[in-house]
């Protein structure tokens, strides 16, 4: 059997384990030691899932040809939420710019503004879904005095509006939302990232 974690190849000595879920917990202890944890695993090919928990867990290991693992660091989380930071902080400005490009007839740039925020807006609920895996780390990440998945439910009505304003074409509304509603908070978003430390894994 070979194992794989995060795509690179491991030498994994056997102990008392014999079954996959027997190795799935050692790596866990593993990851739980360096502020780690697996956020994905795959045995020949099938994705470890709610539906084949068990039947995965319980196969022996002379049964598997390949596992491959996933993990994450809480520290990665860090270096991703101000990689994010840094695109949100020009998004920014584009977005309190809508307004104006609507007026001069840009719309296909406005398209873009729109692509790409939607795009990193996916990106910034994936990443504080991960960080809820390591809640010691990131108790005092607040945005707005707010735990970050209580400010992504308080964003959600301001994003039903907007998607609102974009199917009635309300170009007005939709560059009000834009500059007054969703470019503060995503600065009050780079804010906290800004203040967030280097060193906490």
């Amino acid at each position: 059997m070979e194992i794989y974690v995060n795509s690179e190849k491991v030498d994994f000595t056997l102990e008392a384990e014999k079954t996959a879920g027997d190795i799935i917990k050692a790596f866990e202890a593993d990851c739980a030691k360096s502020a780690a944890a697996i956020t994905a695993v795959r045995i020949d090919g099938d994705a470890l899932c709610e539906e084949n928990t068990d039947s995965l867990y319980g196969r022996a290991l002379d049964k598997i040809q390949k596992m491959e693992i996933e993990t994450l660091c809480a520290q990665d989380i860090i270096y991703n939420l101000k990689e994010l930071a840094v695109k949100f902080e020009t998004l920014c400005g584009e977005l309190e710019q809508i307004s104006l490009f609507f007026q001069s007839g840009k719309d296909s740039k406005v398209s873009a503004i729109l692509t790409s925020f939607a795009d990193l807006f996916d990106m910034l609920c994936r990443i504080i879904a991960l960080s809820a895996l390591f809640p010691e780390y990131f108790q005092e990440f607040k945005i707005e005095d707010r735990a970050p998945l209580e400010f992504l439910k308080d964003f959600s009505p301001i994003l039903a509006d907007f998607e609102k304003s974009l199917a009635d074409a309300d170009t007005v509304l939709t560059g009000d939302l834009a500059e007054y509603e969703i470019a503060p908070r995503l600065h009050s978003f780079i804010s906290a990232v800004q203040k967030l430390g280097d060193s906490l894994c």
